[in-house]
């Protein structure tokens, strides 16, 4: 008898399927870092992101599968690696598809939340702006808009430059709208506290 899955099981699925960062499927020994260099996309990720991208859009208004993402690191472990990695060397569709996906992850929050709630999500968007900060992923992020950019006449674009186009600045858009942590924060530390992350991004972004 076939199993049946559980939606949260059918969630597990599509967020394993769309590859791993080191010898272990389930990738969770490589930092951030290393896992944009040492991915191993899934044979069907192209499906098990647009699988992601309509959990994302069924998700209840309290959000609970966008903090399930971020409990599970998908966005700097599985899906950055996706978009701005070796991974996605002659991948054009499915980075398109990705970069849609942080899109919809990264989207600013609504007034509907209680203060508990709005809390945790806050707290993931910023680490989210933490994994964009890393060397060179806004580069490659800005280094996909030259082709777009590249045309005097902007009536010549194709529709794919178009829309990559507008994903990207969207994309730039909510990470900036990311509100920052309290400036106080244990420890003291500048980067912690984010209080100085909007000035990292925009840095990044016009280098």
């Amino acid at each position: 008898m076939a199993k049946t899955y559980e939606p949260e099981d059918d969630q597990l699925v599509a967020i394993r399927g769309l590859g791993f960062s080191s010898s272990s499927s389930e990738g969770t020994t490589l930092d951030a870092k290393a896992a944009i260099t040492n991915f191993k996309k899934g044979e069907d990720c192209f499906e098990c992101v647009r699988d992601i991208q309509r959990y994302l859009r069924r998700d209840t208004p309290e959000r609970p599968f966008h903090l399930r993402l971020s409990q599970l690191r998908v966005l700097p472990m599985r899906l950055l690696p996706l978009a701005v990695g070796p991974a996605s060397v002659g991948e054009k569709r499915l980075q398109l598809a990705v970069i849609k996906l942080l899109v919809t992850m990264t989207m600013p929050l609504t007034d509907e939340f209680d203060a508990k709630l709005r809390a945790a999500h806050e707290s993931y968007l910023r680490s989210y702006v933490l994994n964009f900060l890393q060397e060179d992923v806004i580069a490659v992020f800005v280094l996909l808009l030259e082709p777009a950019l590249a045309h005097e006449d902007p009536t010549n674009r194709t529709r794919d430059e178009n829309m990559l186009l507008e994903l990207v600045l969207t994309l730039f858009r909510n990470l900036l709208l990311v509100e920052s942590a309290p400036a106080k924060i244990s420890g003291g530390n500048a980067r912690d506290s984010q209080t100085h992350v909007h000035e990292e991004l925009v840095m990044m972004m016009v280098r």
